[in-house]
């Protein structure tokens, strides 16, 4: 019961803190990717960076 109180109470703030984490997180995961031009298929579908540095790969 303690439990599923605190994890109401702290979702509303850990939703936010996730949204901003992932989003900071995902910048530099691509980031990263474009510098070393590894492939991170198993973070995202390689379809969906393509236009991020596909030209780079590509060249």
């Amino acid at each position: 019961m303690i439990q599923a109180k605190l994890a109401k109470q702290t979702n509303r703030l850990g939703a936010r803190l996730i949204a901003k984490a992932t989003r900071l997180v995902k910048a530099q995961i691509t980031d990263r990717a474009a510098r070393n031009n590894r492939s991170i298929s198993h973070w995202h579908r390689p379809e969906q960076l393509w236009p991020l540095f596909g030209s780079s790969r590509k060249g």
